[in-house]
């Protein structure tokens, strides 16, 4: 959007959609100026304190709209980035919950239920295996926003940790010593996400 700042090419950004206004400049009822030195930004706040109650489509044609505005990864911040990013954890976890409830599924596993496993020696060659593979393919579907497939898979774990305790008569999830925060932050990237909420680990 920022490119597009001169008379023949003029865009703007309002209530996060892009227009041209190259067209509009001249028919503007307060002359050219106001609108070439919004050129190239995003005039939301300063339209909606002009124009209350306005909406500027009323005043375009219908090609000068050209698109939703976006975000430009380059120019992020990186606190801008980490908010962003928790906010996609928190849709991901809820829509994780939402699903779980809606199959009846357990609510969100923690983390240590795997870790504590696959650290147990008694566990078979062939029980890591499945979870490793599990894992691994609840996490592409989620890197894939499938949630539906990645809550399938996750009850599917559930209900496997749950059979190899009871073999194994392993202590239930969370009467251990826990996951110190060393090791979560370990895990920050896209396909091995976890976070800690209320002192307790999710692997997302």
């Amino acid at each position: 959007v920022n490119r597009h700042c001169i008379p023949a090419d003029c865009w703007v950004a309002i209530d996060d959609k892009v227009y041209d206004l190259t067209e509009f400049v001249d028919r503007h009822p307060g002359g050219p100026t106001t609108v070439l030195n919004s050129a190239g930004k995003d005039v939301t706040k300063m339209f909606h304190e002009i124009h209350r109650g306005v909406k500027i489509d009323q005043y375009l044609r219908p090609e000068a709209y050209v698109g939703n505005l976006g975000i430009d990864e380059d120019l992020m911040t990186d606190s801008f980035w980490h908010t962003l990013r928790k906010a996609r954890v928190v849709e991901i976890e809820e829509e994780l919950d939402r699903l779980c409830a809606e199959q009846g599924a357990h609510p969100a596993s923690k983390a240590a239920n795997i870790i504590e496993l696959l650290q147990e020696r008694h566990v078979g060659e062939e029980l890591r295996e499945k979870l490793h593979r599990m894992e691994t393919q609840k996490r592409v579907a989620l890197d894939a926003e499938d949630f539906a497939k990645a809550s399938e898979i996750k009850a599917q774990v559930d209900q496997l940790l749950a059979e190899a305790r009871i073999e194994l008569n392993m202590p239930p999830p969370g009467t251990g010593g826990g996951i110190p925060l060393s090791e979560v932050a370990r895990h920050n990237k896209p396909h091995d996400c976890w976070i800690a909420i209320n002192s307790v680990v999710y692997d997302l």
